[in-house]
């Protein structure tokens, strides 16, 4: 069914604005030209679930804030991803982000997956063009490291550097990466004004995620891997590739300052490469406050694989616990572990074996630990008709979809490659039946967004006076609705309309009657019963003051609209009649249009708002 919007081309008050100069009568009036959306609109709603602030976390954004504004630096400078040199002075950006916490739209995020931690970002819809519709969310671990110490401070202030830098940016004309870029720019110099550098490892990660989107998906790295992060009771642990090319073979810890505490060469303590790692904050075999690390890789040159388990403590790398060997040498194949992951609900294990291009099954039976010592057989191998797709296998991941249950996802790309979710991305997933065989079943291609969970929202563009429809956001297979409420969602009043997401995260909802300007509305999912805490107000972009002026030194004839949307688009159409108007081609986003005298004897314009 085709989704019509009325024409909400709007006169001023007076109707027609005549002006007669030199025998040319010229009429002005404003509106709004009709809007078709897009087949498919781009991704820009991450999957963010976000809480209240804590009064502790508030105290910390309103700590990190103030040291945003005060120098040094006054002001930072970067290039963005148009090659444009730009600079911001902080306290632009500590008045934006205290704008952004005055009005409550900044909150705790824990979408980690039932831990409290999440990630940091901006669930930003208003293109550069509004600050009223945006939610930024902070990490709470990042929040929790932060308010342990002022040393540790700077990391939220570059942090909320960054999500300043996505507000103004307008994401209808940028791809994802090169929103990234940007904000990792800014944020990597703000960083350098505090006098980090890559000596730092906070910093070395960030400069690795910038490294990533400049490559989107084609950086090659031997033996897996970008720079690694991990939370280690409190402080950060980074698992990083030799740069000569030999693989993972370093452990870095760090304290709640961020300066590296201690790295250590692994091939000293018998880990010739690590390529992934997993820890265990607490774990009940070690003393109070030990922080257990299982790291997976083994000896190319051997073909012996490992598992390797290593106790750290505030920061220190105490010593090796044990080690598991598989090769050769124990009856194996060659083999090299690359990528593991759990599963919960039956304590199995799956390693990526990348020298067999297969994906082996592993559990706990010596120890009872939960760290996998014994191979118990094959899941999935690449030499399995319909399997090819493994040979080219970087990350895996335990998971149940929605329809087809449990199974491991399949993924091309190194764990930390990149930080952003990219939902219509190509990915396999090998599912195993009910009766759990251990052993999948087929290598099925999906999309990433079957596997995302998410809160819906109202998305770019930001709904206008007079819209019969809405672009929204929600997670794959959801209802989801379209209500009026008030700004903070206390409760939904009017139904406007429905849409189901088929095959896809994006779509436009069609309402049942055109939208008014100053209303508010939010989009509500039905399926998993989630909305944002935050409503859209609907704006009229239409200019509310517009003249024309004649200027006989230069004979331009000039046309002024006011109270108009902040870099809003804005046309100029014109009439011999004013029954029917033809674009002239002249667009503006600074409030005037100026052009030469025309020569007709009369001609009626009109000012209208575009997307």
């Amino acid at each position: 069914m085709a989704i019509k919007k009325r024409d909400t081309r709007k006169p001023i008050l007076s109707g027609v604005l005549l002006l007669l100069t030199v025998g040319l009568l010229l009429a002005v009036e404003t509106g709004t030209t009709p809007y078709t959306p897009p087949d498919q609109v781009r991704f820009n709603n991450p999957p963010f679930k976000g809480r209240e602030m804590t009064l502790g976390e508030q105290l910390a954004v309103w700590k990190a804030i103030d040291s945003i504004s005060t120098p040094p630096p006054d002001s930072i400078r970067w290039t963005d991803a148009a090659g444009s040199t730009k600079t911001v002075s902080c306290d632009s950006f500590a008045d934006l982000l205290s704008e952004q916490m005055n009005s409550g739209r900044m909150e705790t995020d824990v979408s980690g997956g039932g831990k409290d931690h999440g990630r940091s970002g901006v669930n930003h819809l208003s293109d550069g063009k509004a600050t009223d519709k945006d939610q930024m969310n902070v990490d709470s671990s990042l929040l929790s490291w932060a308010a342990a110490s002022d040393d540790s401070l700077v990391y939220l202030e570059e942090t909320l550097i960054h999500e300043a830098t996505h507000k103004g940016q307008k994401v209808s004309e940028m791809t994802t990466d090169e929103e990234e870029i940007e904000a990792l720019e800014a944020e990597l110099a703000y960083k350098d004004s505090c006098g980090l550098d890559l000596t730092n490892w906070y910093y070395l990660e960030k400069f690795c995620l910038l490294f990533g989107h400049m490559l989107h998906h084609t950086i090659t790295k031997p033996f897996g891997g970008s720079l690694l992060h991990y939370s280690m009771n409190g402080y950060l642990g980074f698992l990083r590739h030799n740069p000569n090319g030999d693989g993972v073979d370093y452990l870095v810890t760090n304290g709640p300052t961020g300066t590296a505490v201690n790295e250590y060469d692994l091939n000293l303590y018998g880990i010739r490469h690590a390529a992934d790692m997993v820890t265990f904050d607490n774990h009940f075999m070690l003393p109070p406050d030990h922080c257990l690390a299982v790291t997976c890789g083994g000896d190319p040159l051997t073909g012996t694989a490992s598992i390797n388990l290593l106790s750290i403590y505030q920061g220190q790398f105490m010593n090796p616990v044990w080690d598991y060997q598989f090769g050769p040498a124990q009856g194996y194949d060659p083999m090299f572990f690359y990528c593991m992951t759990s599963w919960d609900p039956t304590g199995k294990w799956y390693v990526i074996d990348s020298t067999g291009h297969q994906i082996l099954i592993m559990v706990d039976s010596q120890q009872s630990d939960g760290v996998p010592d014994e191979i118990t057989g094959v899941y999935a191998s690449a030499s399995w008709p319909g399997f090819e797709p493994l040979l080219d296998m970087k990350s895996i991941q335990a998971t149940e979809h929605p329809e087809l249950g449990f199974g491991i996802f399949v993924s091309d790309r190194d764990k930390g490659e990149t930080d952003v979710v990219y939902p219509y991305d190509d990915f396999f997933f090998l599912p195993d039946t009910p009766a759990r065989s251990d052993s999948a079943d087929s290598c099925v291609p999906v999309k990433q967004y079957e596997f995302l969970s998410f809160n819906p929202d109202i998305q770019y563009p930001l709904p206008w006076d007079g819209d019969e429809f809405v672009h929204v956001w929600g997670s794959w297979e959801s209802d989801i609705q379209v209500w009026t409420s008030d700004s903070i969602i206390t409760t939904g009043i009017e139904f406007l309309g429905l849409v189901h997401m088929t095959d896809t995260v994006d779509a436009v909802c069609g309402l049942s009657r055109p939208l008014v300007a100053g209303e508010f509305i939010y989009a509500y999912d039905a399926t998993l019963d989630l909305n944002l805490r935050l409503a859209t107000k609907v704006v009229d972009p239409t200019p509310t003051e517009v003249t024309i002026n004649f200027d006989s030194n230069d004979g331009m004839l000039k046309v002024y609209y006011g109270n108009g949307l902040k870099n809003c688009h804005y046309e100029l159409w014109s009439s011999d009649d004013c029954i029917e108007f033809y674009n002239t081609g002249l667009t503006s986003t600074d409030g005037h249009f100026e052009f030469p005298l025309p020569p007709q004897e009369k001609q009626f314009y009109q000012v209208r708002a575009v997307r």
